[in-house]
């Protein structure tokens, strides 16, 4: 899917030929088109195996199921609006500091995605054998599951932050990169 977002990007913001770009519209456009195809290719894939092959059976309501996963899902979706919102006005302040600190903005915090993305990932493992060790009534393996993932995720979030502080040096040239080739348009 990312192969085909960067390529409809592409042709969508700039063209091509005789094709006119687009600008922002054709981002919009591209993000649109490549989820639709990242869509459709995952339901294609997911028939194949039977397991996860969506029948036109499972697609009926089952009441409790879905006021069980409603109770959840209430508050955590008025926990992601909630940070959403703080968002916004967080990158409203930032923008009207200037495009300079926008992007630099921007690019620390696709930098802190490296580490906080290992940080995710130990908390979807651990979410998934801790809720297997509650089923089980295995206390035991529910605490040293907490445990140890957090002393890994803060290790390997820790390597990773200090890998890239480290490499500061490096991360100025490639911002000066950007910011010749940005301004040469």
């Amino acid at each position: 899917m990312n192969i085909v977002h960067v390529i409809l990007d592409y042709l969508l913001i700039f063209g091509i030929g005789s094709l006119h770009g687009l600008g922002l519209t054709g981002a919009a456009i591209a993000m649109i088109l490549a989820r639709i195809y990242g869509f459709v290719r995952l339901l294609i894939i997911s028939q194949r195996i039977p397991s996860i092959a969506l029948k036109l059976s499972d697609l009926r309501l089952v009441w409790g199921l879905a006021l069980s996963m409603i109770k959840f899902a209430i508050p955590a979706m008025v926990e992601r609006l909630s940070m959403r919102l703080g968002q916004v006005i967080y990158f409203g302040l930032i923008v009207r500091m200037g495009t300079e600190v926008y992007a630099t903005h921007n690019i620390a915090g696709n930098l802190t995605t490296f580490s906080s993305t290992i940080g995710g990932g130990f908390a979807v493992a651990a979410s998934s054998l801790i809720g297997q060790a509650i089923g089980e009534k295995n206390q035991t393996d529910v605490q040293e599951y907490r445990k140890w993932s957090y002393i890994q995720s803060a290790i390997s979030m820790t390597l990773v932050t200090a890998f890239l502080a480290l490499g500061i040096k490096y991360l100025r040239l490639i911002k000066q990169f950007f910011i010749c080739y940005l301004s040469s348009y």
